[in-house]
């Protein structure tokens, strides 16, 4: 037995030491586990999502051109417009090229139509959309509702939703389901609940909605024969024409018009003004 005085600290330290090396390690390991599952879950969101934003943006980088022919043209709108002066609402262009402009020696033309964000999933409202109903009501523009569909809420209760918040009549426009995201469900289970809200609401207003989608978005989920019976209204940026049926095609979200100070989407619809009067108002 020594005589020396043990020196009971130096195993108790070196076993904190060992331990702050594990837990560090430890810590590092999951850092770099939860790295990169999340790099994993970015990149295979890219790969769902990217077709339909570079279906958005392919155009965007140019100047948008309003139709010069006879068309019928509207705007869709929601509370990221803000509050819109309702007694200028109109197209300003240039005479020549079509581009919009903010006024001054231009061409000027009316907005056919708007069609105004009402309801989004199980209880959202968009807070403008009773002013932006009362307003175009009030100044004679056609006026239709959207709502934006959410693919994990029941699709029964978002009918209800857009139902009792749309408050559509006779000479609005017919409903509009606005479908952007697939959410887990499969191709399948999306169609079924899409198709759930559209009979829903039809039940109520008698008349088949439209669905609204971004062409690849369309491509991928609805050009399908469970949808033959329904009409589209296309976004695409970035094409001359398009080689499908539809009732609207979204041609920008980057539109100037007169009374709002926001870029607004502008919609074209594939027909003649009586066309519209009879196939898109409730009667």
């Amino acid at each position: 037995m020594s005589g020396q005085p043990e020196k009971k600290g130096r195993p108790a330290r070196a076993r904190k030491r060992r331990g702050k090396s594990v837990a560090s390690g430890r810590m590092k390991s999951f850092v770099h586990y939860l790295a990169v599952f999340f790099a994993g879950f970015v990149s295979c969101y890219l790969v769902m999502v990217w077709p339909d934003v570079r279906e958005r943006i392919e155009v965007n980088s140019g100047e948008y051109r309003l139709p010069l022919k006879e068309s019928v043209i509207g705007i869709d709108i929601s509370h990221h417009q803000g509050r819109i002066d309702w007694s200028r609402v109109e197209f300003s262009y240039e005479k020549g090229s079509g581009a919009l402009v903010e006024g001054g020696a231009a061409g000027v033309r009316p907005v056919d139509f708007v069609i105004a964000k009402a309801t989004e999933g199980l209880d959202h409202q968009d807070r403008r959309y009773a002013e932006y109903k009362a307003e175009c009501e009030r100044v004679g523009i056609p006026f239709g509702a959207y709502h934006y569909f959410k693919p994990g809420v029941p699709a029964g209760d978002q009918a209800s939703n857009f139902i009792k918040s749309a408050r559509l009549g006779t000479g609005n426009m017919i409903p509009v389901l606005d479908v952007e995201e697939r959410g887990r469900k499969t191709v399948s289970e999306l169609q079924t609940a899409v198709l759930g809200w559209l009979q829903t609401v039809e039940n109520i207003y008698g008349v088949k909605p439209v669905v609204y989608c971004s062409l690849s978005f369309y491509e991928k989920y609805f050009r399908s024969p469970r949808f033959s019976d329904y009409r589209f209204w296309i976004a695409a940026y970035s094409r001359e024409s398009l080689d499908m049926d539809y009732v609207l095609w979204q041609q920008t979200d980057r539109g100037r018009v007169r009374g709002i100070k926001e870029k607004t989407d502008i919609d074209v619809f594939n027909g003649s003004k009586a066309d519209f009067r009879r196939t898109m108002l409730i009667r």
